[in-house]
């Protein structure tokens, strides 16, 4: 396939995308199909789950190795996909006690598990390490709310607040005086982090550390408060990439995904010029399908037409 081909054909992909490149990184999709109705639905939109059903997201934590943080992923409710809280809906993230909560044993126990590759799950405490999460409480932008070590909650509630859905001006997790960026929402509109800390010797010991978390909205039309499914947030502490997808990330119950052909959008196991149309199609639907997933976060978008460019020349 020659470069000229290729060359146009990138234009071509470039020039079909519609949606906004600040999506590319990985969130979390959440929100209300219907958040008029009595008892609005909680959905949330992963595309991993364990054994045992529970959705999975990851992130990986970063920086020195003494102090390792991570606001990745992201949590969003995708308004273009019909997926939206009500403006002033109080929205938080709820850290469970898997023991409790029911979870195989095999999977997580107590507020935070830690997997190595040497020990398997393993306890930690506060005499060699902390996870800190700091959320966004109203009228403060850092505000350390929870320490967990394995079976407790050493400081502060396990509800660390998210966001307030939008009124449709500013972004809702900050003041407007601070808003640098000057980012509109949409009326019901979420885009937010929490910030995980990693701290103490802990941190630099390579292995993968998992919490049961689940959304909880306090609803601004009448108090009642609408809890989603758990679900899985597991991060990278410093593993190979392929460590903590094929082993780490398994020893929590993940489902084994059956292996997929980059590139074969059309599913007819070779990726050829019939896969060009299907591929532009996801970019510009804005739709999931692991064949064109090239950078593996989730996302069909601009930071995979490279990789399909690629796919195509070989």
């Amino acid at each position: 396939m020659n470069k000229y081909f290729l060359a146009t054909l990138f234009a071509v992909l470039f020039s079909t995308m519609s949606f906004a490149q600040d999506k590319g990184h990985s969130d979390i999709e959440f929100g209300f199909e219907d958040p008029a109705a009595a008892t609005p639905v909680f959905e949330i939109e992963l595309f991993e789950e364990t054994t045992e059903g529970i959705l999975v997201a990851e992130g990986e934590f970063n920086g020195p190795a003494n102090f390792r943080t991570a606001d990745s992923p992201g949590f969003i409710t995708p308004v273009d996909e019909g997926l939206v809280v009500n403006a002033g809906d109080q929205v938080s993230v709820r850290v469970l006690d898997a023991s409790a909560a029911g979870s195989p044993t095999n999977l997580a126990s107590g507020y935070v598990s830690f997997w190595t590759p040497t020990g398997g799950f393993q306890s930690f405490d506060s005499s060699f390490g902390t996870l800190t999460i700091t959320g966004n409480t109203p009228g403060s932008t850092a505000d350390t709310l929870t320490v967990l070590e394995s079976a407790s909650v050493v400081s502060g509630p396990t509800d660390i607040f998210l966001a307030e859905g939008s009124d449709g001006t500013f972004m809702s997790d900050v003041p407007p005086s601070l808003n640098e960026d000057n980012v509109v929402l949409g009326l019901g509109e979420i885009h937010s982090h929490l910030a995980f800390d990693l701290s103490g010797s802990l941190s630099s010991t390579p292995g993968a550390i998992g919490m049961l978390v689940q959304f909880s909205a306090v609803l601004d039309s009448n108090g009642q408060t609408v809890d989603s499914d758990p679900f899985f947030l597991i991060f990278n502490n410093g593993l190979p990439d392929s460590v903590f997808e094929e082993e780490a990330v398994l020893a929590f119950g993940l489902i084994e995904e059956d292996e997929v052909l980059l590139g074969d959008i059309n599913m007819d196991e070779s990726v050829d010029f019939l896969d060009i149309q299907p591929f532009i199609d996801l970019l510009t639907n804005q739709t999931f399908q692991a064949e064109g997933d090239f950078d593996g976060n989730e996302t069909v978008n601009f930071f995979d037409i490279q990789g399909f460019i690629d796919a195509l020349s070989q």
